[in-house]
């Protein structure tokens, strides 16, 4: 759980880049799920980058390593219309495979 809440101070920061976030979800004790969402599409590298920082302090300062990941990107149906945006999701598996 410390280590829960020292990711959600990080991420705060994190998330202040470009109307973007990133959500963590433990799915095993060594395995999480790291989903990025932001205003506008980027790379799979860029995003991947992005997210090494948030997966490093889930695994315990240790290399994580990168699982499978999906992404999904929905255009704004008018770019003129009030409160339409583009939405770029990005979810990306990661394990720690050094917290068994």
């Amino acid at each position: 759980m410390k280590k829960l809440y020292l990711l959600l101070g990080m991420l705060t920061s994190v998330a202040a880049v470009a109307g973007s976030s990133i959500d963590v979800q433990q799915m095993s004790p060594d395995s999480y799920q790291l989903t990025y969402r932001a205003d506008r599409s980027i790379s799979v590298d860029t995003v991947q980058e992005i997210l090494y920082r948030p997966a490093v302090e889930v695994c315990a300062g240790y290399e994580p390593v990168y699982g499978r990941y999906k992404q999904k990107h929905s255009a704004a149906i008018s770019t003129r219309a009030p409160g339409r945006k583009e939405m770029f999701l990005f979810v990306q598996e990661i394990r720690c495979p050094y917290l068994r």
